[in-house]
C-alpha cells in the first residue's frame, strides 16, 4: 500500500490542466499510482479515459497520457479533488473532509467558470461532500441538478474510467451523453 507520506514525498501531478471558460473540467478523485508516478492524468495503461475522450467524440484523436496538455485545445480541463494523495479510492484520505472538498469546488467553479463540470466517478463518497450531499445519498450517472451558487455550470457525473470499474461498459453512455450535450458525436 502506498502511504501518505511516500505519495506526497514522490507524487508529480500536482498541476492542473486547468484554464478560465473551458467547455467542461473533468475532474477526478485523486491520481492514481501510475499517474502520480509519470506526472501525467491517467497514465495507467487500463484506465479507458483517453480512448473514451476519443470514441464519444470529445477529442478527435485519442491523446497519449503524456500529452495530456492537448485536452485544453479542445476546450476540456484536467483537476482531481484531492491534489497531495494518489492511490485508489479506497486509500485517499482526503476524500472524506467534506468541508474541503466543497470549498475545492467552489473555488474551481470560481476560478475557471466552465461551462460544464464533470466527476470521473463518485470517488468513495467524495463528490457526495463536494456537492454539500449527504455521504449516504444514491447520485445518479449523468447531469446533475444545478448548484445554487452557480445555477449557470452544470454538473455531471460520469462512470469511473478506471480499469477497476467492472460495470463502464454498461454506463459509457453516459460519456456519450456529455458529447452530444457539448454537441460533440462521434
Amino acid at each position: 500500500m502506498w502511504g501518505l507520506r511516500e505519495a506526497r514525498s514522490n507524487f508529480k501531478l500536482r498541476h492542473y490542466r486547468l484554464c478560465p471558460n473551458l467547455e467542461v473540467i473533468i475532474c477526478g478523485s485523486a491520481a492514481g499510482k501510475e499517474s502520480a508516478r509519470r506526472g501525467h492524468y491517467y497514465a495507467d495503461p487500463s484506465n479507458r479515459f483517453w480512448k473514451t475522450l476519443h470514441t464519444v467524440g470529445l477529442t478527435p484523436t485519442e491523446i497519449n497520457p503524456q500529452d495530456d496538455r492537448q485536452v485544453l485545445e479542445y476546450g476540456i480541463g484536467l483537476t482531481d479533488l484531492v491534489k497531495d494523495e494518489a492511490g485508489r479510492d479506497q486509500e485517499i484520505k482526503g476524500l472524506s473532509d467534506g468541508e474541503y472538498l466543497a470549498a475545492r469546488l467552489r473555488d474551481l467553479l470560481r476560478k475557471y467558470a466552465p461551462l460544464r463540470f464533470a466527476f470521473n466517478g463518485k470517488g468513495k463518497g467524495g463528490v457526495n461532500h463536494a456537492l454539500g450531499i449527504k455521504a449516504s445519498a444514491k447520485l445518479d450517472w449523468g447531469l446533475q441538478p444545478a448548484l445554487t451558487d452557480f445555477p449557470d455550470i452544470q454538473i455531471w457525473i460520469m462512470p469511473d474510467t478506471s480499469g477497476l470499474n467492472g460495470h463502464f461498459c454498461s454506463l459509457r453512455h453516459v460519456w456519450a451523453a456529455l458529447a452530444q450535450d457539448m454537441g460533440r458525436c462521434a
